[in-house]
């Protein structure tokens, strides 16, 4: 061999072939043959999970011809042009409990509650009966056609309420005035805009017994649309025991 020493050529650059469409890179730099070539190499950081939120309430639904009934009986009051956004049949329902946001890792425990106490309760028949309005029939933002806080639905009710709050869920306090919503009123209008609409509610005769054999976990998707309701879990109520 000469004197001049033999170089071994230098190898591929570990990091010099990178992935591209990283999330984050980090630059370096090899000595090779006296010179610097700057590489780059990619780390990959995982992009952390979204929780996402689920606006939630435990509700009676109503069979459809039910809904349809109370929606005609209502005819007159949705005629006398009163300023009043009016929901369609397929969204009447009696809200038991309104839950609000909850995260989605808490939803499991929710429908368990609610599975364990319909499963303690007897179905029963309430009677939907009488119109109104909240807070007063004559500045209304709620219309409605009452429902009668029966024994069994008062003790469904509080039964909920009870076993809920064993989870961090604020027990409601008020009193229960269970309702079945018709229409809403978005901006206050004075008293001259609803004149004769407690005349219209009175002089409308609806009553019917509409059997509850189950209670729901419901969803609420909001819109520019409005609302609209799926059910995120169905629970049947036990099966009362005849009367001999």
């Amino acid at each position: 061999m000469s004197g001049a020493e033999t170089r071994k050529p230098l190898g591929r650059i570990a990091g010099a072939g990178a992935c591209r469409g990283s999330t984050r890179e980090r630059t370096g730099a090899a000595r090779v043959l006296g010179s610097w070539r700057l590489y780059r190499t990619t780390v990959s950081i995982p992009r952390p999970t979204r929780r996402r939120n689920m606006r939630l309430f435990i509700a009676l639904n109503l069979p459809q011809a039910e809904r349809e009934r109370i929606h005609e009986a209502a005819a007159p009051l949705r005629e006398a042009g009163y300023p009043v956004r009016w929901l369609d049949p397929d969204r009447f329902h009696l809200t038991l409990k309104f839950l609000g946001e909850v995260r989605s890792e808490r939803v499991p425990t929710v429908e368990r509650v609610v599975e364990r106490v319909a499963a303690s309760t007897g179905s029963f028949e309430m009677e939907v009966a009488g119109f109104g309005a909240f807070p007063t029939i004559r500045r209304p933002r709620v219309l409605w056609v009452g429902v009668t806080p029966d024994p069994a639905l008062r003790c469904l009710k509080q039964d909920l309420e009870w076993a809920l709050a064993n989870h961090g869920f604020e027990r409601e306090t008020r009193a229960f005035h269970p309702h079945i919503t018709l229409g809403r009123v978005d901006v206050p209008n004075g008293a001259g805009a609803f004149r004769g609409l407690d005349e219209e509610a009175a002089g409308l005769d609806y009553r019917s017994r509409v059997p509850v054999r189950t209670v729901e976990l419901m969803r609420s998707h909001l819109s520019r649309k409005g609302a609209r309701y799926s059910v995120v879990r169905e629970c049947e109520l036990k099966v009362a025991a005849s009367k001999s």
